[in-house]
């Protein structure tokens, strides 16, 4: 611990080092530019944007604004030929060349700018450049700015942006917020993955990158925030680039036949736009994760389960997947019948076989004596995934609108699963030896529906919206378990249990909803909201338990263990809005009243359970718009969150006879506050991005496990509502861009901290488990036009602090390092070298893992063609490791990976743009 204080503290000072560097740099100066900006009338022009920009390439080098004489003044130290350049809105632009040598105080007098600004010294008029625009919630960045390389991707120019992240797996996350979707001219053109638009798209046609918070689309009509929004990113594409056909093959084939193909194709003009992907490997790369694919065709339950206390997030050491091969292929096209009527049409699949095998060491906790099992784990999963959807937008009349949307999807999962297990006691000298043979297939239907009408009055101010939903699925799970278990004390056999069984689980889910929102003017910038919804929710699941009978060589029913279990919710919600909008904020308060009645029925039950809950639900936002670059958001909120139907069917789930569950039909609702601020500066000019904000939550009746540790060391859990869950916290973001000559150097520092405790109920003994997360992050990486080598250079630093109070023999300190870099160099106009490095350290391992990726390309024919060599995981290691926490244990598993894998790969690439 020791080390790492050392270590962070020497970190901050090389950082302010740096940036004092960086600022001492910036003031030092040889020349000195000044000036008057005047209108037409000799009256002074107070705030306008006075930039000092490199004649060759428009990078700027120093900016100013104008005083309330209309004064400014420009230094740089550098000497060299410049682009001195004046704008303010509603003006014409001022742009004169000058080349600074001898002359250190060069004095412009008066510069007259009017509506109707004439060319002077035969410099032609442009407008502004620049760099960063604050706007509201939106941050909108000038791509030309930010300089990228040559065949640059969209996730190469988002990884220059201040402010904005591009994470290994091409995840976007801008000020810390995941980015849920891309869209190009404010339109959905690439589905549902945002890192398809990112990883195929060319960085040189966007003009403009729009970065803001997408409301839900009653909240974008009507004006009235309903706490429901989430990051975006608009690509604005260049005038010139926005009509034709883009897109590349590409192929790689190596060592023990390895392979990964791609097939990309866009097409777009001013009516139609259409996409496509294909990509196949057994690389054991995927573009889409477990979440994606259940995303895609909608969960059954839209309520979120909220575990007790989940550390998977801040305690990975590292990831691995196994090995795999996958196949996806995607089609979306949509088509403006009309300035009125637009169709959007997509449908999409993939297919995986995973192979994984991983061996594990969990530290369990016990109120007696905590004890340690060693696994191992292997299984073979296929998996596939399909569906299809489109979207009908229509309108009526100038003020009436119509959207009709429709999704239809599947999954199937064919899961076969072997693990054995050893749980020990040392000191008693008690272990159990479990041996786990299950297989599991699942096939999954699903279909949404969405019918939404908006309708703005003649009065200005008063919206009507009312939205149809349906969101209905089945699962079908078919599972054959094989499990044994065998107690012993020393070598002495205690007891042995064996179970052969299938269970067959069907699972049916429908959820129907009504909303109606009214907003009414009262007065001058001030607006009512009334909103009333309607929802019903029908889920029927029945599982079957056969047990085998070896007498009778048949399964036979266990009607001890399965039942039927339905759950019918009628909720009734009615809410106020109220809210307040002036130039500069907009602040809005809403309170709702929600009832909800349940009727459970089980067929072991000969009655029914009748349950109904009341609930306030307030709910406060501000957005103060503090200056051109400063924002401030807060935000309080309050919801519910009704048990599961998993959580209240009293059936037993001996799947994993290590950890057997039964549900809690008297469970109730969880009740959650929310509270989140942020604050946002911009530095338009100097290209400085900072945010920093304080989160937290409590939740009342949080429902949580209560765990019992049997004799045989297997766990049995059963939900039940206990205690209080809370969690405080805070980040920062600091990214701040650097130029030095012709090279731009982009420094971040980003950190998070956080305290989380929640309520443990273990062998009937109520205590509490405690999370402490700190987090930093330092990273480096250069950008330029003509720069021939590009660094990137990233260190995190993770400290988990857990603490059990009735079990301190499992608290764990983890102190987790991961460096990535990666190193390109242009080696002429067609040959490039790239290479990436992966370092991941954790000291309670007491082993580093290093990977490294090499490439070399050679582009040949103007530039469509790349040849390439590619050598993955240069080093061969072929294990990862992660770490996780939970409420009662710790666990390390290390995971199987691909090995060296060395490809020679061709691709071509297509641009096809209309004049």
């Amino acid at each position: 611990m020791k080390n790492c204080k050392a270590r962070l503290s020497i970190s901050i000072i090389l950082l302010c080092i740096l940036f004092c560097f960086s600022n001492t740099y910036a003031q030092k100066s040889a020349f000195k530019i000044s000036g008057t900006a005047l209108d037409s009338t000799q009256a002074p022009i107070v705030g306008a944007t006075v930039l000092l920009l490199h004649a060759k390439d428009s990078v700027m080098e120093h900016y100013a604004i104008t005083d309330v004489d209309g004064y400014f003044e420009l230094k740089t130290k550098e000497a060299g030929a410049y682009t001195i350049q004046l704008s303010f809105i509603g003006y014409g632009t001022f742009k004169r060349a000058m080349n600074l040598e001898d002359e250190t105080n060069i004095e412009l007098g008066n510069v007259i700018l009017s509506p109707d600004q004439q060319l002077l010294d035969g410099v032609t008029i442009t407008d502004s450049f620049i760099p960063i625009v604050m706007n509201g919630d939106t941050v909108e960045y000038l791509a030309d700015a930010f300089k990228t390389a040559p065949r640059a991707v969209v996730e190469d120019l988002l990884r220059q942006l201040p402010g904005v992240d591009v994470e290994e797996d091409g995840t976007i996350k801008v000020a810390g917020e995941k980015v849920d979707k891309v869209l190009v001219d404010g339109r959905e053109f690439f589905g549902q993955d945002p890192k398809v638009a990112t990883q195929n798209l060319p960085a040189n046609i966007v003009e403009k990158v729009q970065v803001f918070d997408k409301a839900s689309e009653t909240a974008a009509f009507t004006g009235i925030d309903d706490g429901q929004e989430k990051k975006a990113i608009n690509l604005k594409l260049k005038k010139d680039k926005n009509s034709g056909f883009f897109g590349s093959v590409a192929g790689e084939y190596g060592t023990d036949n390895h392979y990964e193909g791609t097939v990309v194709g866009n097409y777009f003009d001013d009516k139609s736009r259409a996409s496509g992907i294909l990509f196949g490997n057994d690389l054991s790369s995927t573009f889409y994760t477990a979440d994606d694919r259940l995303s895609e065709v909608g969960r059954l339950e839209d309520e979120v389960l909220e575990e007790e206390l989940n550390l998977g997030n801040q305690l990975n050491a590292s990831t691995g997947n196994g090995l795999s091969t996958e196949v996806m292929g995607n089609i979306n096209y949509s088509y403006r019948f009309s300035p009125k009527t637009d169709v959007d049409v997509r449908f999409g699949g993939s297919y995986s076989n995973v192979n994984k095998q991983s061996q594990s060491l969990i530290q369990n906790s016990s109120t007696t004596a905590p004890f340690t099992t060693n696994s191992l784990f292997s299984q073979n999963l296929l998996a596939s995934n399909y569906g299809g959807g489109f979207k009908l937008s229509h309108e009526l009349a100038s003020n009436k609108e119509l959207d009709l949307e429709g999704e239809l999807g599947t999954n199937k999962f064919n899961n076969k699963q072997y693990n054995t297990a050893n749980s020990e006691i040392f000191e008693q000298l008690t272990n159990t030896v479990t041996s786990n043979d299950n297989h599991i297939r699942t096939k999954a239907p699903s279909w949404k529906g969405k019918l939404s009408y908006r309708q703005r009055m003649e009065k200005k101010g008063r919206f009507l919206t009312v939205d149809l939903l349906n969101n209905s699925g089945l699962n079908n799970e078919n599972a054959q378990l094989n499990n044994t278990q065998a107690a012993y004390l020393s070598e002495d056999l205690l007891e042995q249990t064996e179970t052969i069984q299938q269970q067959d689980d069907a699972l049916k889910h429908v959820d129907s909803k009504a909303i109606v929102t009214y907003s009414e003017p009262i007065g001058k910038a001030k607006y009512l909201g009334i909103t009333a919804s309607q929802r019903y929710v029908h889920t029927k699941r029945g599982k079957d338990f056969m047990d085998f009978d070896k007498d009778l060589d048949d399964y036979i029913l266990n009607t001890d263990l399965s039942t039927d279990t339905q759950r019918d919710l009628a909720q009734s919600t009615l809410s106020t809005a109220f809210k307040v909008s002036k130039e500069n904020r907009d602040i809005t308060t809403k309170i709702a009243y929600q009832y909800n009645h349940l009727n459970h029925q089980f067929a072991n039950s000969a009655t029914h359970q009748l349950q109904q809950y009341h609930y306030a639900l307030p709910f406060f936002s501000i957005k103060q718009q503090l200056t051109d670059s400063k924002s401030l958001n807060l935000k309080y909120d309050t919801r519910t969150r009704l048990p599961r139907l998993t959580e209240i069917q009293p059936v037993i789930d001996n799947t994993d006879p290590l950890n057997v569950s039964e549900g809690n039909p008297d469970l109730r609702p969880e009740y959650m506050h929310q509270f989140n601020t942020h604050l946002t500066s911009v530095n338009q000019f100097n290209r400085r991005f900072f945010t920093s904000g304080i989160h937290a939550s409590y939740t009342d009746q949080a429902i949580v496990q209560d765990i019992r540790v049997l004799p045989s060391l297997s766990r049995y859990s059963k939900p039940v509502n206990f205690g209080e869950r809370w969690h405080v916290g805070g980040f920062y973001i600091l990214h701040q861009d650097v130029s030095i000559k012709d090279t731009w150097f982009k420094l971040g520092w980003e950190g998070n901290v956080l305290y989380q405790q929640s309520p443990l109920l273990l062998n009937e003994v109520a205590s509490h488990t405690h999370l402490g997360h700190f987090s930093n992050k330092w990273k480096f990486s250069n950008t330029g036009k003509k720069t021939k080598i590009r660094v990137s250079l990233n260190y995190q630093l993770d400290v988990d602090l857990l603490r059990y109070e009735n079990n301190k023999e499992l608290n764990t300190n983890l102190l987790n390092h991961h460096i990535t870099s990666s190193f390109k160099y242009e080696i002429t106009d067609t040959w490039f070298f790239k290479t990436n490095y992966s370092l991941r350290y954790n000291l309670a391992q007491g082993k580093p893992f290093h990977f490294v990726d090499a490439y070399l390309g050679k582009t040949f024919y103007k530039d469509l063609f790349t040849a390439s060599i590619t050598v993955d995981n240069l080093l061969n290691n072929t294990e990862s490791v992660r770490q996780s926490g939970s409420s009662i244990q710790v666990q390390e598993t290390r995971v199987n990976r691909l090995g060296r894998v060395i490809m020679l790969g061709l691709s071509y690439d297509i641009k096809a743009f209309k004049k």
